[in-house]
């Protein structure tokens, strides 16, 4: 079974998480969604909803190993999907994991060493969106990687993912950057010969801190979205 899942701590999240997983299921309509969350209720945009761990230290990293799927997509919630992604799934028969590098690699914030120096061409994983398989590698993978966060005292789980899959044995795949489209250039939002992303991470999706970021985001849905329907 394939399938897509999400952790959600609090309601805004939940909300944002909610949204994500809308955006999900109008391509992947076929495809299973899991929550993980801290809010006991029922949520009609998941197929599944599961309790968090309550004594997880990073449910993010914890859950990763629960997913139920054969082959999961992990979303964070300030994600919108924008396409079918069959193709992912795909690349999954042949690798255990796939993800996409940080765009902005080369600053320093993106190349902390915690126990190891790793090579900079090496670089960090946005650990926003994963693709992955069931298999014993990857879960001891996901299990090595939640002890290297918690010992690391780190506040962000990249510096540790980075380190981890260097380490690791883990068949890895890099997708390209459209499945976690975090940067936006000026010229993609008139008319660019590069593809379309299928999948947009902006910190403008996170759940809004004040009125200003709430129609920015507004504005920013609206306009993924707008142009989707111009697609479809």
């Amino acid at each position: 079974m394939e399938g897509a899942i999400w952790v959600a701590t609090g309601a805004e999240h939940l909300k944002a998480a909610s949204e994500s997983a809308n955006s999900f299921k109008r391509f992947n309509k076929d495809r299973k969604t899991l929550l993980f969350t801290d809010i006991a209720s029922d949520i009609l945009e998941f197929d599944y909803v599961f309790p968090i761990d309550p004594d997880s230290a990073r449910p993010k990293i914890d859950m990763l190993g629960a997913s139920p799927f054969e082959k999961s997509i992990y979303f964070d919630t300030d994600t919108l999907i924008l396409s079918d992604l069959s193709s992912v799934y795909e690349v999954l028969d042949n690798f255990e994991m796939a993800g996409c590098q940080v765009q902005l690699w080369q600053r320093p914030r993106h190349n902390m060493s915690y126990r190891l120096k790793v090579p900079d061409l090496f670089p960090e994983i946005n650990c926003g969106v994963l693709a992955y398989r069931k298999s014993k590698n990857t879960n001891t993978f996901f299990k090595k990687w939640s002890q290297e966060f918690v010992s690391s005292g780190f506040a962000v789980d990249q510096t540790t993912f980075r380190e981890a899959l260097w380490e690791s044995r883990i068949r890895f795949h890099v997708l390209p950057e459209q499945m976690n489209k975090r940067l936006i250039d000026p010229c993609e939002l008139i008319y660019t010969d590069k593809p379309a992303p299928l999948v947009v991470h902006l910190p403008v999706l996170r759940p809004p801190k004040n009125a200003l970021h709430r129609i920015r985001a507004k504005i920013s849905k609206w306009y993924f979205l707008k142009r989707l329907s111009e697609r479809t």
